[in-house]
């Protein structure tokens, strides 16, 4: 027989952890990389000394980014298409 191939109430309840997890985590990197890039194009300081704060802030952005499309994949059932 036949077996459906979408996702179980697991699949879509942790699609939906993920997608929200996500959503955090990305504004709070794209919060971050906004606000290093401005204090690194300020005329005060900031400079160079922001520079590894800001590849943190674009390693938190794509982060997010990335749990948001897992939690969409896993709500969908992407995973268990042949």
């Amino acid at each position: 027989m036949n077996q459906p191939s979408g996702p179980g109430a697991g699949g879509i309840v942790a699609g939906i952890f993920l997608i929200l997890f996500g959503l955090c985590l990305t504004l709070l990197g794209g919060g971050c990389t906004i606000m290093w890039v401005s204090s690194m194009t300020s005329a005060y300081g900031g400079g160079a000394g922001a520079f590894p704060l800001l590849l943190l802030s674009f390693v938190t952005l794509g982060a997010g980014i990335a749990l948001i499309w897992l939690g969409v994949k896993l709500m969908t059932g992407g995973f268990n298409k042949p």
